[in-house]
Parts: C-alpha cells; sequence; structure tokens
C-alpha cells in the first residue's frame, strides 16, 4: 500500500468524532503528522482537537511514525500519553518546533520518561531539533536513551542550547 498523507484542516465547529474514529480504525496509517498552524492561538480548539487524536491513537496498531510540529506543551503531553500508553511500534518520533524556552526542559522530560517506559522498544529515529532544549534537558532525554537499547540508529538535536555537560550525558 505504501505510505499515504492526510491533511485534515479542522474549522470552527467540525464535530471531531470522526477524526478520532479515522485515526483509529486505518489499518495502513504508518505515519501520523500533527501539525498546528503557529498563527492559531486558540489553545481550547487545539486541546479538543489533540484530544480527539489521541483517542485515536489509542486504538491504532498501525502507527509508526509521528511527528508533532508546534503544540503547545499540553497537547503534546496529551500526545505523548496516547504513545506511551497504546503505541508499541513506533520507530520515529520528530517533535522539532514544539517547545519553547519556558517549556523545554519538561518536553525532555516527557520525551525521556516515553523512551524510559519501553514503548519505543524499537526506536530508530528521534529528531528533537530547535526546541530549546539545554544540558538538563539533553540530560533527561539522554536517561531515557539508555533504556532502548541499540535500536536508536539517528538523533537529531540541531538548533538548540547544548553545551559540554549535555554532550558528556550523551557519551
Amino acid at each position: 500500500w505504501g505510505d499515504f498523507v492526510f491533511n485534515f484542516v479542522f474549522k470552527e465547529g467540525d464535530d471531531l468524532g470522526w477524526v478520532e474514529y479515522f485515526v483509529g480504525k486505518s489499518e495502513h496509517l504508518r505515519r501520523l503528522r500533527i501539525r498546528r498552524s503557529r498563527n492559531d492561538g486558540d489553545e481550547a480548539r487545539e486541546q479538543q482537537i489533540i484530544h480527539a487524536l489521541s483517542d485515536g491513537i489509542a486504538r491504532n496498531q498501525s502507527i509508526q511514525h509521528v511527528s508533532v510540529r508546534y503544540l503547545s506543551y499540553d497537547g503534546f503531553a496529551t500526545i505523548a500519553r496516547a504513545l506511551d500508553n497504546f503505541v508499541k511500534k513506533l520507530e520515529s518520533l520528530d517533535c522539532s518546533g514544539n517547545f519553547t524556552a519556558r517549556n523545554a526542559f519538561n518536553g525532555c522530560a516527557t520525551v525521556g520518561a516515553l523512551l524510559e517506559s519501553g514503548v519505543f522498544s524499537k526506536m530508530k529515529k528521534l529528531s528533537l531539533s530547535n526546541i530549546a532544549i539545554d544540558d538538563a534537558g539533553v540530560a533527561a532525554v539522554a536517561h531515557g536513551l539508555r533504556s532502548i537499547g541499540s535500536s536508536l540508529k539517528e538523533l537529531n538535536l540541531p538548533r538548540n542550547s547544548i553545551g559540554s555537560d549535555g554532550l558528556s550525558a550523551l557519551v
């Protein structure tokens, strides 16, 4: 079947039950990209959409690649909980551009906890570029990386503020 890309545009007043159903029932959904418009400041609407998506993720058994971009930390944490509880085959996670300096450590700690939980035991690629990671954040991720063994082949961390302490935590 190959990879299919579906782009959904959510408008005010849309019934979100269909996206939960679609994501949950799709047997050929391998890649899920969740991207919020940068100029959309409606946090309540984001949470409605994220909850519908996370409920679908909770029932899906085919997702292998997830990209989460420009969500609030709460939106990312909701998706992360769904991934932690239900997705067992995840091979790649891209959180690039997702956090700000204010919540970067919490985001990194969430990613580290997901890695440590063992749910990402098949993880091959982790992208955390341009998310304001500092040494403490990379240390939280590094702790989780030790839990997944040698499956990880690619770790992307460009455009962050990682110093020598962060580098030491990784090696």
